[in-house]
């Protein structure tokens, strides 16, 4: 499906004007399509009879001349929003592999570099069918900022809209294809797709476009991929599960028997968090392996099994504390198809969440899944975790819990903590379990950075939450070995997470809570340019 070597690159951008009320806007996307693209390029103007002698006098006025991309008008009946695309998609040749097509609405004004980056995208992998990039956008105080956006994230375009005004597709990607909706239109696209590029630089300004899911889209999309979910009817969450069968649930959880105060009470962790197990899911297919530790008494293990001995069971760790070996030893001690660890100091406060994570490791190619964790104070502890020179961070840990810290209700981070990770059984073991190299930390991480090495993407659910009871101060007690051997084993991964972005400050020169700093923007539209970020589509899935 290559084009052929040494075809150039040509773009297409297509711009509708449903009347001649938006007329500035479409000469102020016009004019920068001419300044953007070149002779090879082309603009098509897509107007209804009645905006159709504004715009051929706009398109004369700007016209590009000798060197700049060609200006076609093209006379449509009816424009609605669902037949933008459609009317569009419908004159591509779909044997037209070197044409590139991006749909602008009018006011979006493409940047001078954004055709050479899009060029660069392509170029850096010539399987390439889609291209988006990042837009500089006005705030309510009139200033401008970057909206910059993570690596390519399937899990979270199902339920957020986030690719951005500019995106670029291979037209021989759409052909046949019948969108109602730019939403529509990506997850169809990208069900074709075999690689998908995000360009880590500003391509367009005026960022105007809906991010919220087309509902009927997603519900499509469900049913063509024949996925374990369905539209919810909780207005507050998109998608819940829609479970064909239930397989059973192993939850491992190691302890040392240790109390905490929590809300001015003293409670023995382990005890409480297996009490909301039991309280909230029932279920019979959930069974609980606890793996007490060397400093746990044994009688704890008696009153352990004794809350439930038909769903609980008990193993010893004689060993030295080793959060890696102990999970292990759980695992080996337990039966459930799928997989889910847990510290002793979290609780669960949603009924639901079991169901959720058997719902996202039914998805093909998700191969862990996360939880949204908050303290007890409300705040979130964990959002993801996210790398970057080597340090690995908890996304918005410290944020309150509303959207400032929820980009989208499902995402696909680069790792999530052991501290609530689900995952099948036989990828665990098809990945070597946890590393008993990385005793206390890291552990988790390699697990999620091994499950991306397989070709298997992580997820996390701000719509599965947790309490974790862990101290916000917290040291996490890490060594210049423990640091230098996950850097070795991970030179690429623990450098650059495709779901951070280039142009993020510096986690580590801010006075602020790192991961509030992850989400301050550079405000200056000249951020450094980084690599481009691809996904590539599985072999097996693709053909």
């Amino acid at each position: 499906m290559n084009a052929p070597t040494g075809s150039p690159v040509r773009l297409r951008v297509v711009v509708a004007a449903v009347d001649t009320t938006g007329l500035t806007e479409v000469r102020a996307t016009i004019r920068s399509a001419v300044e953007a693209l070149g002779r090879d390029d082309e603009v098509v103007l897509l107007a209804e009879p009645g905006a159709v002698s504004a715009l051929e006098l706009a398109s004369r006025q700007l016209g590009s001349g000798e060197f700049g991309p060609q200006i076609g008008l093209a006379e449509v009946e009816d424009l609605g929003s669902a037949g933008l695309v459609d009317v569009a998609c419908g004159a591509i040749d779909g044997g037209d592999l070197a044409t590139f097509v991006m749909f602008i609405e009018p006011g979006i004004e493409l940047l001078p570099g954004a055709a050479g980056e899009i060029r660069r995208a392509i170029a850096h992998e010539p399987d390439v069918d889609i291209v988006y990039g990042d837009a500089a956008v006005s705030t309510s105080s009139g200033a401008e900022t970057s909206e910059l956006r993570p690596g390519w994230s399937p899990d979270r375009l199902r339920v957020n809209n986030y690719l951005g005004p500019v995106v670029v597709y291979r037209a021989s990607l759409l052909a046949g294809l019948n969108p109602m909706s730019s939403h529509d239109l990506a997850l169809l696209a990208s069900e074709r797709a075999r690689a998908i590029a995000h360009v880590p630089a500003l391509l367009a300004r005026g960022d105007t476009h809906d991010r919220r899911a087309d509902a009927v889209a997603v519900g499509e999309h469900i049913d063509r991929l024949d996925l374990p979910m369905r539209l919810s009817s909780d207005a507050e969450s998109l998608l819940e599960p829609a479970l064909t069968r239930r397989a059973k649930v192993s939850i491992v959880i190691p302890t040392g028997g240790v109390t905490r105060s929590i809300a001015g009470q003293e409670v023995l962790l382990v005890a409480n968090a297996i009490a909301s197990l039991l309280v909230t899911d029932p279920d019979p297919d959930v069974e609980i392996v606890v793996v007490l530790d060397a400093n746990a008494p044994d009688e704890l293990g008696q009153l352990l099994h004794g809350l439930d001995p038909d769903r609980i069971v008990v193993a010893r760790d004689p060993k030295p504390f080793n959060f890696s070996g102990a999970n292990n030893l759980g695992v080996a001690h337990s039966t459930g198809e799928l997989l889910i660890f847990l510290n002793d100091d979290t609780e669960v406060v949603d009924p639901g969440w079991i169901d959720r994570v058997r719902m996202h490791l039914g998805v093909p190619g998700v191969g862990i899944v996360g939880a949204r964790l908050l303290f007890g104070s409300g705040a979130v502890q964990h959002a993801g975790l996210v790398a970057r020179d080597g340090y690995i961070e908890h996304r918005f840990g410290g944020y309150p819990d509303d959207a400032s810290s929820r980009p989208a209700a499902i995402e696909n981070v680069g790792a999530v903590t052991g501290a609530c990770l689900g995952i099948s059984r036989a990828l665990f073991d098809e990945l070597g379990q946890f590393p008993v190299e990385f005793p206390l930390n890291f552990n988790d991480v390699h697990l999620c950075f091994a499950a991306w090495e397989a070709g298997q993407r992580v997820v996390i659910d701000h719509d599965l939450v947790l309490v974790h009871h862990e101290t916000s101060s917290r040291d996490a007690g890490i060594t210049g070995a423990e640091q230098a051997a996950f850097e070795a084993r991970w030179p690429v991964r623990s450098q650059i997470d495709p779901f951070d972005h280039p142009a993020y400050v510096a986690v580590r020169a801010q006075p602020l809570a790192p991961p509030a700093a992850l989400l301050r923007m550079r405000s200056a539209l000249g951020h450094a340019r980084g690599d481009v970020r691809m996904w590539s589509q599985p072999v097996e899935a693709a053909t």
